[in-house]
């Protein structure tokens, strides 16, 4: 130590604090990569992560988009169903309102011929009850006649013409109950793929 053999003591006890802290930080050094390399490894096994969450994100989205085009085929599908069923509605109303004439004619038609009916029996009664008239009525007769004839005949036109009404209603009833089954098919099919895509919509927003 030659002229700093009185600070002998002071620098030993330097010596040794320092290689303590040498010591110390050697430790803390080989603590500090060991930390570094467990991030290192954290930070490669999140990336790994990530990119798996990105893929799975990605194939969601595309999902989405699959199950959007399909619930805009099925709400074009609806409007149409419902366009169609609106057409029929009114074929319907058309055919009802046919009907109801057609019924109103035949029933006046049915009437007129009761009422000539009944005049035919009272020209009949009174030709029975007055012989020496009877060619006088016999024209009359005769005409009353062919009216009934003629009156038939418009009656069983009118019958088929209602037969045939009954017949479309019967057909339009169908294809509108048809109709409304087929929109409520629509309507729980559009239902399940809104949840479906609400379901995706939460798992992307979670992701």
């Amino acid at each position: 130590f030659g002229h700093l053999a009185k600070y002998k003591n002071i620098i030993l006890r330097e010596r040794d604090r320092l290689a303590g802290e040498v010591v110390d930080l050697e430790k803390r050094l080989a603590t500090n990569r060991y930390y570094s390399e467990n991030l290192e490894y954290i930070i490669r096994n999140n990336e790994d992560a990530m990119s798996k969450m990105a893929s799975r994100a990605k194939f969601a989205e595309g999902e989405r988009l699959n199950v959007e085009s399909k619930l805009r085929a099925l709400m074009k599908t609806m409007e149409e169903q419902k366009e169609a069923h609106g057409k029929t509605m009114i074929k319907l109303d058309i055919a009802n309102r046919d009907l109801t004439e057609t019924t109103r004619k035949l029933v006046q038609k049915i009437s007129d011929y009761d009422r000539q009916r009944v005049h035919l029996d009272k020209y009949r009664s009174e030709v029975n009850a007055l012989n020496k008239a009877m060619h006088k009525y016999e024209d009359e007769i005769s005409d009353l006649t062919k009216n009934q004839k003629n009156n038939e005949e418009i009656i069983k036109h009118l019958r088929l013409i209602e037969k045939e009404k009954s017949n479309a209603v019967s057909q339009l009833t169908g294809k509108l109950k048809k109709s409304i089954e087929d929109q409520n098919n629509a309507t729980t099919r559009m239902y399940k793929l809104n949840r479906k895509v609400m379901i995706l919509n939460s798992e992307i927003l979670r992701l």
